[in-house]
C-alpha cells in the first residue's frame, strides 16, 4: 500500500476530566460545647473512611465521599471532596452522617461561590458608653470601605 491508500490514523479520544465537588462542613462556634470537636480531631482519612462506611451500611447513594481533609491544622472546619458534580441537596442528604462522626455542630457550604469569613473579639466603638453595638447595616458599611471587601454581604446581627 502506498501512503496515498492507507486510512488516515484515528487519534485516540480525548481523557476524560476528573470533576469532584467540595462542600466545607463549618463548626458553629457559637454551638456552646466548644470542647467536643478538638478533642475528637483526629486523622482526617479515617473521619473519611468512617463516613463512608455509615454510607454503605445505610445503602444511601445520594453522593461518593472520595477525600476529606481539615481546613488547616488547628481549624474545626473539615472539607469533603465529592466525586462528581452532586447537588447540594444530594450532599445535605448525609448531614446525619456527617453529625455521627464530627459532632452536630456542622454546617454545609459548598466550597466554590463564596468565602464564610467569622469575626470574633472585634473591637467597635460606641457613641457613648452602653449604647447598643453598630448594627449590620452599619459594620457592613464600615467593612466595605476596605477594597477587598467591598462585595461583602453580612449575615446576622452582631452581639456580645
Amino acid at each position: 500500500m502506498d501512503k496515498a491508500s492507507r486510512p488516515a490514523p484515528v487519534p485516540p479520544p480525548a481523557p476524560k476530566p476528573i470533576l469532584k465537588m467540595e462542600f466545607t462542613l463549618v463548626y458553629d462556634t457559637y454551638a456552646g460545647d466548644l470542647s467536643a470537636p478538638s478533642g475528637r480531631r483526629g486523622d482526617a482519612a479515617s473521619y473519611v473512611h468512617t463516613i463512608q462506611k455509615h454510607v454503605k451500611d445505610a445503602g444511601t447513594k445520594q453522593a461518593e465521599l472520595i477525600s476529606g481533609r481539615w481546613t488547616s491544622q488547628t481549624s474545626r472546619n473539615f472539607v469533603l471532596m465529592f466525586n462528581g458534580n452532586p447537588s447540594l441537596d444530594k450532599v445535605l442528604c448525609l448531614h446525619s452522617t456527617f453529625a455521627q462522626v464530627l459532632g452536630p455542630h456542622y454546617s454545609i457550604i459548598p466550597s466554590r461561590g463564596y468565602t464564610r469569613v467569622v469575626l470574633n473579639s472585634v473591637p467597635t466603638m460606641r457613641e457613648t458608653l452602653g449604647t447598643p453595638l453598630p448594627s449590620a447595616v452599619a459594620l457592613c458599611a464600615e467593612l466595605a470601605c476596605n477594597a477587598g471587601l467591598k462585595d461583602l454581604i453580612l449575615l446576622g446581627e452582631p452581639y456580645c
